[in-house]
């Protein structure tokens, strides 16, 4: 999205539970859960009024059986927590998409996540702005 000042962090299974200390994992973000054999999951966080956002969803993760496939988490956020519930929501729904489209990957989520109600206008910027790095 052209008006983010957006980071991907790359974090390995082994240290979600001691990141405490990176402040922007507590932000709304997307993330993708990636694993053996190109087996991908596709999730969200948005911060909460507890100060939790992406990591605490992590930790979540880490528990679950479903989820003991993968290895490392890339997390995609911002610098200063300005993603909301839109722009998550149509960032899950494009990074879902391009996965499945491109068949490069076993994708884990059991339902397409949603695009969001993010207006046509926000699309097209989108759209030109990321024409400028092909």
């Amino acid at each position: 999205m052209s008006y983010w000042t957006g980071i991907v962090l790359n974090l390995p299974r082994q240290l979600i539970k001691d990141s405490d200390d990176r402040a922007k994992l507590n932000h709304s973000g997307v993330y993708m859960l990636v694993g053996k054999d190109n087996h991908i999951y596709v999730g969200q966080a948005i911060y909460k009024n507890d100060g939790s956002g992406v990591l605490k969803r992590l930790k979540t993760h880490l528990q679950s059986k479903e989820k003991d496939f993968f290895s490392v988490a890339l997390v995609i956020t911002t610098t200063d927590n300005s993603l909301g519930a839109t722009e998550i929501s149509y960032l899950e729904n494009a990074l879902y998409n391009t996965l499945k489209t491109a068949s490069i990957c076993t994708i884990e989520n059991s339902v397409e996540p949603t695009i969001g109600n993010i207006s046509e206008e926000k699309q097209m910027q989108d759209f030109k702005h990321s024409q400028t790095y092909v």
